[in-house]
């Protein structure tokens, strides 16, 4: 493991929008931001809203490990920066982080212009390794075939999450999310539309139990 990126979907409150620097919400993200970034193992902090739904946020912050980001929650100044967030946030609900485990830097995929993240989920006995050699055959066919395509990662949930693909398994399970960097959304979906694509995809969705799609143009915190 070379890195791990926090995730965290964040539900507006009524009226809040995040995408204005100027409003309320605009500065508790600034806060976030500027918070965690100076914490001991932070690393780097992505940001932005989703473009399938623009009212959601997202947040990609990178740690060292997961002890590092658990070091912060657990320090006495976490409990009033989670409390600055909430009035810009739907209820206590609003936000929903896991944690992913990367072998590559975050940044080959997020510093492009729009990242597609996919997040697929699996059965809590499944083998990591069996859709391991699964992701590798498919992301190096991609880079090599994709026009447009600027940079792939994937890795594990540290957490077990919650799909309906799941409830045969008491609803929770595994989780690999892979983020892929693009020129643009265009570029993607014209690559869906590929032979190639619908050949590399089948061994892909033959190991998953669900999935889900959805892209992110992020940016980089500079302070």
């Amino acid at each position: 493991m070379l890195e791990t990126v926090e995730i965290a979907y964040v539900t507006p409150a009524p009226g809040a929008n995040f995408a204005d620097a100027e409003s309320d919400a605009g500065k508790a993200l600034a806060l976030v931001n500027e918070t965690s970034s100076k914490q001991p193992g932070c690393k780097a902090n992505y940001y932005g809203q989703q473009v399938e739904h623009p009212e959601l946020l997202q947040l990609g912050i990178v740690w060292t490990s997961v002890d590092a980001h658990k070091a912060f929650t657990e320090s006495p100044d976490y409990g009033a920066f989670l409390a600055s967030v909430q009035p810009v946030v739907a209820g206590p609900d609003a936000i929903r982080l896991f944690h992913v485990e990367l072998a590559t830097p975050f940044s080959t995929a997020a510093s492009a212009p729009v990242v597609e993240f996919l997040t697929c989920y699996f059965p809590p006995s499944y083998s990591n390794a069996q859709f391991d050699a699964v992701w590798d055959s498919f992301a190096s066919e991609l880079m090599t075939t994709a026009d447009g395509a600027k940079g792939t990662v994937g890795g594990w949930v540290v957490e077990e999450l919650e799909h309906k693909s799941l409830e045969a398994h008491g609803g929770k399970g595994k989780a690999f999310v892979a983020a892929i960097g693009w020129e643009s959304v265009e570029k993607h979906m014209a690559y869906r539309d590929t032979d190639k694509f619908k050949e590399i995809i089948q061994p892909f969705r033959k190991e998953v139990s669900g999935i889900e799609m959805h892209h992110v143009e992020l940016k980089l915190w500079q302070g």
